[in-house]
This record gives structure tokens, C-alpha cells and sequence, in this order.
């Protein structure tokens, strides 16, 4: 299980779990890894089914949930272990770029283009607006030049923007 969040929202994702009715006195104990499921510690304090961590920082965390019989919890050996939950904390979008096919003539396709997101809004001359990676707009005219800006979205939320110059070239003929 994946769960995607942005480090400028100090977002606070919820995990639950059960252990199905087996042992007498049954007991939790959330887990988490840093190092990506080589090792495990024990979350204090987390000994309900239900854990909530709030995460200011990119990285990616591992979560699990174990149970044991009560008297047994100390040991990790005598415990049972849920699948591993993941949460990636997305820093702000790198390795961004934003291009255009500028200049162009009058007339002509003009085809802009970003990467390094997972979502993308577009704004420009004219009111200009799209949600694609790489929009065109058809029949281009002088008013369509100026500065196309596009706000790049990682999976979890974070934000950035960068921009490219547009120029039409030529004249506008009716």
C-alpha cells in the first residue's frame, strides 16, 4: 500500500489494522523501518490498531503492524506481521523542464511540453489554460506570444512552476 503526500502540507496519514481472534490477550505494536524493511523498530506508544503519523520531511517510511499474545509482545520473534504500508513524502518537483517549438509563424502548431510531474496545469495569453502535459494550441496568431507558465504536481501535492517564452512570427491574415 502506497499513500503519496506533500512535505509543505505536514500531512497526517492514518493507518488501522486487526488481528483476527487467536490469541488469549492479544496485543499491538506499530513498526516502522528507515532503512526500507531491513530492519524494524517499535513506534512508542503505538500499541492500538489504529496509528497516525504526520510527516514533514521527503523521504519514504515503512509502517507494519505486529501482534502477539500480551505476555509475549517483548518478543519480535513470538509476534505476527501485517504487509508493509509506504508513505512517500514528495519534496518539490526536480528536474522540472518546460520548452515550447518557439518561434513559430502565424498559423502554425504551437507545442508546449513539461516533464518532471505527475499532473500539470497551463496558463498563458488569451485566458490560456490546460491540464496535459504536452497541450498544442492549432492555428496560432500574434496574440498567442507571450509567457505559457506551468505549475507542475508531484503525486502527493507538492507544487512548483517554471515557464517558457512563446513567439509567433509573421503576419495575422483573414
Amino acid at each position: 500500500t502506497v499513500k503519496s503526500v506533500c512535505f509543505q502540507n505536514i500531512s497526517s496519514v492514518s493507518f488501522s489494522g486487526t488481528i483476527v481472534p487467536y490469541y488469549n490477550n492479544t496485543a499491538l505494536q506499530w513498526q516502522q523501518s528507515s532503512d526500507f524493511g531491513l530492519t524494524w523498530t517499535d513506534i512508542p506508544g503505538a500499541s492500538t490498531n489504529i496509528y497516525t503519523g504526520t510527516f514533514s520531511v521527503p523521504d519514504t517510511f515503512l509502517f507494519r503492524l505486529s501482534g502477539a499474545e500480551a505476555a509475549n509482545i517483548a518478543n519480535p520473534g513470538c509476534r505476527v506481521y501485517s504487509r508493509t504500508l509506504k508513505v512517500e513524502v514528495n519534496g518539490i518537483p526536480q528536474g522540472i523542464s518546460v520548452t515550447s517549438n518557439s518561434p513559430v509563424c502565424a498559423g502554425q502548431v504551437i507545442k508546449l511540453n513539461a516533464d518532471g510531474g505527475a499532473g500539470y496545469v497551463w496558463s498563458g495569453p488569451n485566458n490560456y489554460y490546460n491540464d496535459i502535459t504536452s497541450p498544442q494550441i492549432f492555428f496560432s496568431s500574434l496574440s498567442d506570444s507571450g509567457w505559457y507558465v506551468a505549475e507542475i504536481v508531484t503525486l502527493g501535492g507538492c507544487r512548483t512552476k517554471d515557464s517558457t517564452r512563446v513567439k509567433i512570427t509573421g503576419i495575422d491574415v483573414d
